[in-house]
């Protein structure tokens, strides 16, 4: 083998490691996404995630920032209305 061999080598052996590299994670976030669809399609007890699989699951986190978030940004926006304070 050649010096100049070498080079060539090893940039195919890398190109190859990173596209297997590369499926691998998207295999793995593939069938991570499709076990969350099915869980989510055959529980009964939440009829968001029942009706938005997956997408659903996004809810609970932002409901829980939503509020301080929404009192905080459009507090002062709504303070003159009369109507707008609870």
């Amino acid at each position: 083998m050649d010096m100049q061999q070498i080079p060539g080598f090893l940039l195919t052996a890398l190109e190859v490691a990173s596209f297997a590299f590369i499926f691998v994670i998207g295999q793995g976030l593939l069938a991570a996404i499709i076990s969350l669809y099915v869980v989510d399609k055959t529980q009964r007890r939440q009829a968001i995630r029942h009706n938005y699989p997956v997408i659903g699951r996004f809810l609970y986190p932002f409901e829980r920032v939503g509020g301080c978030a929404t009192a905080r940004s459009l507090g002062s926006a709504y303070a003159p209305f009369p109507w707008a304070r609870a």
